[in-house]
Order: structure tokens, then C-alpha cells, then sequence
């Protein structure tokens, strides 16, 4: 027969899904993942606000310094953090609190891309969302330890 994935169990001869807990903050996570993509264009229209230029003419600015190239690696950053962050978000949320590890890692990805992106405050709803997915992560990460814990005391007291 194959091999098992996790969260499965043999009852009676067939593999069947085990039913997992939700872990509510999760949502946080996915949250945190979704501000990070609101963040990009938000960089661009906070930034112009802050510098008190047109859009346009802020874009321009930024693009055409050298640290443009700063800004548009942290831009691809923050699409890919976000990304990973909703990722990881949604499956903690949907019972699996060990992933809470990529949510620390996506959390500190979408930081520092928002630093990047933003070239100070002008990131501060990625720094923000990045802020929430670390948050999470470090809450799903002492659930599953919990978890763990749990479950090696009950196979140690049969």
C-alpha cells in the first residue's frame, strides 16, 4: 500500500482524512499576507502624498535614481510575501498550526520588502501586515508546540 500523507489515519483497511481544529488566528495571517499586496500601490499613492507631489511626477522621482532599483526589488518582495504570507495564513487557519513557520518567515519577508519598497514611512501598511503574519506565526507556532506536547504525553500515558 503507499504512503500515508500527514493527517491521515488506516481505519478498517482504508485511509481516512483526520479531521483537524481550526486555528482561528490564522485569519490574521491571511490577513496580514492581503495587506502586503494592498500595500504596493499604496506605497506609491502614500509616498506621493507624503512628498507632496503628483503621482506621476513621484513615480517618476522614484524610478529614476538609482535606489529605483531598491524599490523595485522590494515591490516584487512584497508581491511574493504577501503571497506566501496568505498561503501560509490559510493553512494554519484551516487546522495545521505547524506551518506557522513560513508565516514568521513571510512575515519578516513582507517587512523588509515594505522598508525596501517604501523607502520609510510610505510602507508602513506592509510593515503593518508583515507585523500581523509574524504576530500569527508565532502564535501558531506555540499552538502546534502545545499540540505536540499533547500528543506525546497521551501515546506515553497508553
Amino acid at each position: 500500500m503507499g504512503l500515508m500523507i500527514q493527517g491521515e489515519r488506516v481505519a478498517a483497511g482504508k485511509r481516512v482524512a483526520q479531521a483537524r481544529e481550526p486555528v482561528k488566528v490564522g485569519v490574521i495571517g491571511l490577513l496580514g499576507g492581503l495587506l502586503g499586496w494592498v500595500a504596493i500601490p499604496v506605497v506609491f499613492v502614500l509616498g506621493s502624498v507624503l512628498h507632496q507631489q503628483s503621482l506621476d511626477e513621484y513615480v517618476a522621482a522614484v524610478f529614476n535614481v538609482p535606489s529605483g532599483a531598491a524599490v523595485c526589488a522590494g515591490l516584487t518582495l512584497l508581491a511574493l510575501g504577501g503571497l506566501y504570507a496568505m498561503w501560509a495564513g490559510f493553512h494554519v487557519w484551516r487546522g495545521y498550526p505547524e506551518r506557522g513557520i513560513h508565516l514568521l518567515i513571510a512575515g519578516v519577508l513582507v517587512v523588509v520588502a515594505s522598508v525596501l519598497a517604501g523607502q520609510g514611512l510610505a510602507g508602513i501598511i506592509g510593515i503593518v501586515g508583515g507585523l500581523l503574519a509574524l504576530l500569527v506565526g508565532v502564535l501558531a507556532w506555540r499552538v502546534a508546540r502545545a499540540r505536540a506536547e499533547e500528543e506525546s504525553a497521551t501515546a506515553a500515558g497508553t
